[in-house]
């Protein structure tokens, strides 16, 4: 998906057009005209090439090598003609208009750096959700919600040595709860507030998985953007949370397929 920033590109239509109405009176300065024209049009192009629209910067490009060379009503005369491309070709393309609420999400949807420290492999996760919030798409959001939580549970596994290759949740938090039962003076001399940590992530993890994840999997229920905001903060609070105890054991990601409750 391309980044279309209206403010720049009407910044750079408006000196453009200046130019086409200079070009037509007498009260402007050839000189600025063309100064104008050369520090527009290189901008213009590249934003144009950016996003994806090859014959209107190849226009641009006619005009950039006119400049010093054409007469002012030359000038004039293509910068109509690109004027009128433009307006055709963006007339035929949907623009999305993001929440001002969401907008730095998208654009920089970076998570807690903490997290993001601890749990590295999960980054992309963290901003896929972040961006379905600004894109109002809120099972997807929710969706990836739950990836970043299977990273935690992995890496809560792996601590007590429970395997999780291709299994369901709900075995694996079994086998968690079973070793966090049989933690003992083994496990140092706070081992009973670490028992006491471990479980309540535990409880966590069930809950959750009851409550989002078996129905963000099927077909049970649709998100509002309500609730997949109040999830997402949920699991971002929850992993720094986990963050103050582990480090996040690498994830290989599951397909669909894969998937299991």
């Amino acid at each position: 998906m391309l980044r279309f920033y209206a403010a720049k590109f009407t910044g750079l239509i408006s000196n453009m057009m200046w130019c086409y109405m200079a070009c037509f009176t007498m009260g402007e300065p050839e000189q600025k005209i063309r100064q104008t024209l050369r520090e527009t049009l290189p901008e213009m192009r590249n934003e144009l090439r950016r996003m994806e629209f090859p014959l209107l910067a190849s226009q641009t490009e006619r005009l950039i090598k006119g400049v010093d060379i054409l007469s002012r009503e030359q000038l004039g005369v293509l910068i109509t003609e690109l004027r009128d491309g433009i307006r055709e070709t963006f007339g035929q393309q949907v623009f999305l208009k993001l929440n001002y609420d969401y907008r730095a999400g998208y654009v920089r949807p970076q998570p807690n750096p903490i997290v993001a420290d601890a749990f590295p492999d999960i980054v992309p996760e963290f901003e896929d959700a972040t961006r379905s919030i600004a894109l109002e798409q809120p099972n997807g959001a929710v969706f990836h919600s739950m990836r970043v939580l299977e990273a935690g549970l992995t890496s809560v596994a792996a601590k007590f040595g429970v395997e999780t290759g291709h299994r369901n949740w709900e075995n694996i938090i079994n086998d968690i709860e079973s070793a966090i039962r049989g933690m003992n003076k083994s496990w140092g001399a706070n081992w009973k507030e670490e028992q006491q940590f471990y479980s309540d992530a535990a409880l966590h993890f069930r809950t959750l998985k009851n409550a989002w994840r078996n129905y963000v999997m099927h077909l049970h229920h649709r998100y509002s953007p309500n609730e997949a905001i109040k999830i997402y903060h949920h699991v971002s609070d929850f992993m720094l949370m986990l963050s103050q105890k582990i480090t996040g054991t690498p994830v290989e990601m599951k397909s669909q397929e894969d998937v299991q409750e």
